[in-house]
């Protein structure tokens, strides 16, 4: 018997399969979604912690129960319905879904409203062991319940719907691990709601959190906030263009982020959890060696003093510092989270450096119409600087950073992905190695004007264009009227004033 249909005996057997049973290429088959079900044996389909909210809109219901119609209509005896994969990690006994949930959830709630007392979910209850803990999900869930119901009323035939869903299948995808789950779900193109590389994190370093921690309440605590944070996925942008990148983007072998190397730089070489979350020395911290997180989610200091930090902006990390499996990984987070927030959520203090570099900001980037490559390198250096030396002259900073990104905004016809990569990279030094490397915030500012080209700023800028919005935005935001040549000189008689 081959390696398939050996593993495909063990499963429909009933048989729990194991990760060292699943040291093996992963098991592929095609398979209707009942049938899939009933095989399982004693196997049940979980819902893992790193799944995303169900969101599904209203729209691709009406879009899905439009095409099971035509399908139920047009289909001859020996045709399927094929609406793509469901991707699981096998862990002992459990399925858990990696790619999928979307349509798999919709699909049960349409069984429900069409099936009732004989639906899936009433039949399969101790194998479909699928818990939604999120309230967005609820929230969803039940609309489109409410949803179909309505439709089903008003234009779709019951009968028809049954039919349809009779034939669906899927192919159903298992592998041994989390690791080549993600594999298989990178290289994936379905219509799904997919999974990113900060999803994964999530789950892997909930799994790290010790029993002698206070497992299911830590978990349940470090999951909610992790959730917060994403809101709008905001955390892969976090991690993906910011804190990998200021992590990785050192000396001159610069190269861009994709999901497996996120996933190895805050998972495959994150350090174990020993049950105490070091600190490091730094800029950031003088004194505190080691941290702890309670099950009530205060973190503590480990000095006699005990001291509780009430501010995850507080928390003595730095960007670059190894990370640690577990709490600490999501304590980075909430740090992280926090920085990027009070730099660019709020407006800061009135007077305050933060407050003048939001107002310089708000002008000449955001209302300028200005490259997104420009405005993300611009918020990631400003986000390392803040990390070393909070509002220490963070305002001369920001005007100093403008002044290097300008002359490439002005001297390029076209700002691209690769050009902050030739601005740290092209240089004698790379200027985030700079920040993190410098004492006082004058060795930084000193780097930039020695890097900076003015004769750039001699570029032609036409009537109308993105340069020319750069510079009538600098212009007004410096009140001058004359050539931005002259730039230097504004910046400085600006920070004077101000």
């Amino acid at each position: 018997m081959d390696i398939a249909l050996a593993l495909a005996s063990g499963l429909l057997d009933g048989e729990p399969v194991t990760e060292d049973t699943l040291k093996l290429p992963p098991l592929v088959t095609v398979a209707q979604l009942e049938g899939f079900i009933a095989d399982l044996g004693t196997n049940v389909i979980k819902l893992p912690d790193y799944q995303r909210p169900y969101v599904w809109e209203t729209e691709k219901i009406d879009v899905l129960l439009k095409d099971l119609t035509e399908f139920s209509k047009e289909q001859q005896g020996s045709d399927y319905y094929y609406i793509g994969a469901l991707l699981f990690h096998l862990s002992g006994n459990e399925y858990n879904i990696v790619d999928g949930q979307q349509r798999l959830t919709t699909l049960l709630i349409l069984d429900f409203e069409l099936n009732r007392a004989n639906g899936l979910m009433q039949r399969y209850d101790r194998k479909l062991q699928m818990s939604y803990n999120s309230p967005v999900s609820v929230e969803n869930i039940g609309k489109n319940r409410d949803y179909i119901r309505k439709r089903l009323d008003e234009e779709f035939n019951r009968e028809v719907l049954r039919a349809a869903l009779e034939k669906i299948i899927f192919t159903v995808i298992v592998t041994p691990s989390v690791d080549d789950a993600f594999v298989y779900f990178d290289s994936q193109n379905n219509r799904g709601v997919s999974l990113g590389a900060v999803d994964f994190l999530k789950a892997y370093h909930l799994r790290a959190v010790k029993a002698d921690q206070g497992q299911d309440m830590m978990q349940s605590l470090l999951a909610k906030q992790w959730d917060r944070h994403n809101s709008g996925q905001f955390l892969e942008v976090l991690f993906s263009r910011y804190l990998w990148r200021t992590r990785k983007w050192k000396g001159n072998k610069i190269y861009f982020e994709d999901s497996a190397k996120v996933l190895k730089e805050f998972q495959k070489y994150s350090r174990p959890n020993d049950g105490t979350i070091k600190i490091y020395g730094g800029p950031n911290n003088k004194s505190i060696t080691s941290l702890t997180y309670s099950e009530q989610g205060k973190v503590i200091t480990n000095e006699e003093s005990q001291t509780i930090l009430k501010s995850a902006a507080d928390y003595p990390f730095s960007l670059r510092q190894p990370i640690q499996k577990g709490p600490a990984f999501f304590l980075y987070a909430d740090k992280y989270t926090s920085l990027y927030g009070q730099l660019f959520r709020t407006k800061g203090e009135a007077g305050s450096e933060l407050a003048k570099m939001r107002h310089f900001y708000d002008r000449v980037y955001i209302n300028s119409g200005l490259s997104a490559y420009l405005i993300e390198f611009f918020v990631l250096c400003i986000l390392h600087y803040y990390d070393r030396f909070g509002q220490d002259s963070l305002f001369a900073f920001s005007l100093w950073l403008d002044y290097l990104l300008g002359s490439y905004r002005i001297k390029q016809d076209s700002i691209v992905a690769q050009t902050p990569v030739k601005i740290v990279r092209d240089k004698q030094r790379n200027l985030l190695d700079v920040i993190q490397e410098a004492y006082e915030p004058d060795e930084i500012i000193n780097f930039i004007e020695s890097i900076t080209i003015e004769a750039d700023y001699e570029g032609i800028v036409k009537e109308k264009g993105v340069k020319a919005d750069y510079k009538a935005a600098v212009q007004k935001y410096y009140n001058k009227t004359t050539s931005l040549t002259e730039k230097r000189k504004w910046i400085y008689e600006h920070i004077k004033a101000n």
